[in-house]
């Protein structure tokens, strides 16, 4: 699976115990976590930015545990409607919403992933 690669070549950052406190791994998590995640769903070479997963929808998600960035993560993913720009020769620069996932294999898929990532970043901060 895509993700669990992805998430393997950033985990190493949360795993030095010894270079991040405790405080920083809380402020780092949420970024490793959006970044695995997009890497899942959208293309290397995307201008979709990763941080814009991060964005709250709802005020009950807003925080930095990772509950709530698993909500939030999810739920962008999922749901899409994240704003990006393109820019092509042919139409020059438009405004452009990333899709909804409508599928349940790929809806089942992502959030599979979503929630194992969350379960391994809970041991490697729990270790």
């Amino acid at each position: 699976m895509k993700l669990a690669s992805t998430f393997n070549r950033t985990s190493s950052i949360l795993r030095s115990r010894e270079a991040l406190t405790d405080e920083q791994i809380r402020h780092v998590a949420p970024s490793v976590f959006a970044d695995t995640a997009h890497d899942s769903r959208f293309e290397p070479d995307s201008t979709v930015k990763a941080d814009k997963l991060l964005t709250t929808r709802r005020h009950a998600d807003n925080g930095p545990d990772m509950w709530r960035t698993l909500n939030r993560v999810q739920e962008n993913v999922i749901r899409g409607g994240i704003g990006y720009v393109q820019t092509t020769e042919k139409s020059g620069t438009s405004f452009r919403r990333t899709r909804e996932v409508k599928g349940i294999d790929q809806t089942v898929g992502i959030n599979r992933a979503l929630w194992v990532l969350a379960e391994e970043m809970a041991k490697i901060k729990n270790a």
